[in-house]
């Protein structure tokens, strides 16, 4: 054998045909050069192996009792979409082979009386289609990887959410497909829907790479240069004996007590005050300190949302293949909301991908883990959060219904999955 026959013949190869001797025939003829085939006497066999293993080529008869060859291969790509399908007939009429194409999208088909040089052709150029689209696939998958591992490098308390969010919008998708009666009964996922959901969540985040670090990490009002100067300009007080040690130690405990993200400003408008009047504070730290809740001043918050322009931006360079032609629509809407309210647009019309994933976002923001400027919010509170959400019209009622009914949230026990995770749960 050539070498590279010799690199193709570990490739499992699926035959199938309801007339014995056509069948062993093939078998014996295939067997020379390949060492692992397996073969099916009918269509509804080649369907329960579809189902248990593995398959790179199949080989299918057209004219077979029960399932046609046409009909198995169509099936074939629903359950084995990387498996290169090869249709066998007797009959050359155009409407035939056209329908085997755009029914199957087969590879290639071979007539009957069959010359199995050909077949010897057909099946090795198969095979290394196989291998060329599985590369590709995964040198894909690993850019992907790569980027959004770019990208949380960047932030490393916010590490895996884009990860658990695809498991978990991915997840929520598949419980809607199985959903048979209410609003949500008439919507389905396919194969090619769930992967493009999985692309658009793992990368929905990517814009974060583009906005400055002091802002994504940012864990208190005041920026950390500020207020190391801040508590500089009080010592430096304290030492020219411009403030007694006792007003020293206050201001101190005024700004930590100011500077805290959880803290209301405007419940504490007398302590702003007192700092105000010390000489001590510039304007702009009174800005960053007057921020009411969170540690984001106006300005922040504006670099933060831009992130999803970012996203789109990314996105709209990547050359995505039909299927997932919607990637950039539906990653760049998860932070839309239903009532309007939401960034960057501010639309109510989102796709349906975009609402589930939004939650999915919301819930491992919220109690992923903890956070610089905040700790972790317990089940019960993310959950309280998502029906506070679901009464301000922000998100959808009915997918936060299937996401806890389904206890969608429960992949989380994976939280620490990475590549593994993408590798065998590829769709």
């Amino acid at each position: 054998m050539t070498p590279m026959a010799t690199e193709l013949a570990e490739h499992p190869i699926l035959v199938v045909d309801d007339e014995p001797p056509n069948l062993e025939l093939i078998e014996r003829f295939l067997r020379r050069k390949y060492k692992k085939i397996i073969t099916a006497e009918d269509g509804e066999q080649a369907l329960w192996i579809l189902e248990t293993k593995g398959v790179d080529l199949i080989l299918a008869d057209q004219r077979m009792p029960k399932i046609s060859g046409t009909d198995l291969l169509h099936t074939a790509r629903e359950i084995q979409p990387a498996a290169m399908r090869v249709l066998i007939t007797g009959n050359g009429d155009v409407e035939t082979l056209t329908a085997a194409i755009n029914a199957a999208q087969v590879f290639q088909v071979i007539t009957k009386p069959i010359d199995f040089k050909v077949m010897e052709m057909v099946v090795q150029r198969a095979l290394e289609a196989h291998e060329a689209a599985t590369r590709e696939h995964e040198l894909f998958d690993a850019f992907v990887y790569a980027s959004v591992s770019a990208m949380e490098q960047r932030d490393p308390s916010t590490a895996g959410h884009s990860f658990r969010v695809a498991m978990m919008t991915t997840g929520l998708a598949m419980a809607v497909d199985r959903v048979s009666s209410g609003p949500l009964a008439e919507l389905r996922f396919g194969r090619d829907d769930v992967a493009q959901i999985r692309y658009a969540s793992l990368l929905h985040d990517f814009g974060k790479i583009g906005v400055p670090e002091e802002v994504l990490v940012k864990a208190r009002k005041l920026p950390p240069v500020r207020a190391k100067l801040f508590e500089q300009r009080i010592r430096h007080a304290l030492e020219q004996q411009r403030v007694t040690e006792i007003e020293a130690k206050r201001y101190e405990e005024l700004l930590r007590l100011l500077n805290d993200p959880t803290i209301s400003s405007s419940a504490h408008q007398a302590e702003l005050a007192l700092l105000e009047q010390s000489g001590l504070a510039e304007p702009e730290d009174l800005r960053f300190l007057r921020i009411e809740r969170g540690s984001l001043s106006a300005e922040e918050r504006k670099a933060i949302e831009a992130h999803v322009l970012g996203t789109i931006k990314f996105l709209r360079q990547i050359p995505w293949p039909r299927r997932f032609s919607r990637v950039v629509e539906i990653a760049g809407a998860h932070h839309e909301k239903l009532n309007g309210t939401g960034y960057p647009y501010g639309v109510t019309d989102i796709p349906v991908e975009s609402r589930m994933m939004t939650i999915c976002d919301v819930y491992d923001a919220l109690c992923a883990s903890d956070r610089p400027y905040r700790v972790a919010a317990s089940h019960e509170r993310a959950v309280e959060i998502l029906w506070e959400m679901v009464k301000l019209g922000e998100v959808d009622k009915d997918f936060v219904d299937v996401f806890l009914d389904r206890k969608v949230y429960k992949v989380l026990k994976h939280r620490h999955a990475r590549y593994p995770f993408w590798d065998n749960a590829r769709l």
